[in-house]
C-alpha cells in the first residue's frame, strides 16, 4: 500500500493543523518547497499538495506548486476546490502529474473526463451516512463510484465523515466501496491516524491501494518515524535525492 504524504498550502507556506510540535522541535519546514524535498528524502513515492487558498478563497498557490513539481523527481498530485476543466488545465500546465477534482454530479464528471486522460485526473469523494452529496443532490456511495467508473474515472480519493463532518476510518465502509467497483482504485483519505489502522487498511481489499495521511505523519504517530532523518532536518542536503526523469 502506497502512503501519500500531504502538504497543505496557505499564503505560500505550509499549513499544519497540529499543535503537537512547536518552534525548534518541529520536524517539518514552513517553506513548502523545502517540505516537499524533505518528504522526498524520506522516500515518498508521490505527494499530494492541497491548495487551501484555492479551495476557500479567490487566491491560489500555483507558483509554489509549479516549483515543487519542477524540483522533485516523483509524481505530484494537486487538489483544492478543483471543479472545472479550466482549473484542471491550469494545474496540469504546472506539470502536476494528477489533479484531484472535487466530486460533482455523475453527468458533470462525465463531461470533465471527456477532456482529459483518465490517468491525469481523479475524484475526491466525501461520504457521510453512505451518501455522497454533490451540491444539494445526494447519491448512494457505491452507485456514485460505479457512475464514475462508467465515466472512465479509475482513481477515487475517498473520505468518510461522521455526523460532525470529521474524517473517520470506517473499515466496513471502505470494504463495501471496494467490493462494489471493478477496475477503479480507491485511496483512503483521513482517519488513518496510527500504525494499527494502517495495518487494517492494508488488509481490506486489493482495490484499495493507497492512503493519504496528513496530521498523523507530522505528529510522528508511526513507530518508524523515530528513526527518520527529518529530526535533524537543518543538517540535511535537501537536494540529495535521485533526479531520474519521470516516464511520461
Amino acid at each position: 500500500m502506497l502512503i501519500i504524504p500531504t502538504i497543505v498550502l496557505q499564503n505560500g507556506s505550509c499549513l499544519f493543523r497540529t499543535a503537537y510540535q512547536a518552534g525548534a522541535n518541529r520536524t517539518f519546514f514552513e517553506d513548502p518547497v523545502k517540505m516537499a524535498k524533505l518528504w522526498r528524502l524520506q522516500n515518498a513515492r508521490t505527494l499530494l499538495v492541497f491548495d487551501h487558498d484555492a479551495a476557500y478563497t479567490d487566491k491560489n498557490n500555483f507558483a509554489f506548486i509549479e516549483t515543487i513539481c519542477r524540483e522533485l523527481d516523483i509524481p505530484v498530485m494537486a487538489s483544492g476546490g478543483v471543479r472545472t476543466a479550466d482549473e484542471v488545465e491550469a494545474l496540469l500546465s504546472l506539470q502536476v502529474h494528477k489533479v484531484i477534482v472535487s466530486a460533482r454530479s455523475p453527468e458533470q464528471m462525465q463531461n470533465l473526463f471527456r477532456y482529459f486522460p483518465s490517468h491525469r485526473i481523479g475524484v475526491h469523494v466525501n461520504i457521510t451516512g453512505n451518501q455522497v452529496v454533490c451540491g444539494s443532490e445526494p447519491f448512494e456511495a457505491v452507485a456514485y463510484l460505479k457512475a464514475l467508473e462508467q465515466a472512465r474515472c479509475y482513481r477515487a480519493v475517498c473520505t468518510v465523515r461522521n455526523a460532525d463532518q470529521r474524517a473517520v476510518f470506517e473499515p466496513s465502509v471502505f470494504k463495501a466501496l471496494a467490493e462494489g467497483i471493478r477496475r477503479m482504485k480507491l485511496v483512503i483519505s483521513g482517519g488513518v491516524s496510527d500504525f494499527s489502522k494502517l495495518q487494517v487498511a492494508r488488509s481490506l481489499d486489493r482495490r484499495i491501494d493507497a492512503v493519504v495521511i496528513n496530521r498523523a505523519l507530522y505528529e510522528n504517530r508511526f513507530p518508524c518515524q523515530a528513526f527518520w532523518c527529518w529530526h535533524n532536518k537543518e543538517s540535511l542536503d535537501l537536494n540529495c535525492f535521485s533526479t531520474a526523469k519521470l516516464r511520461t
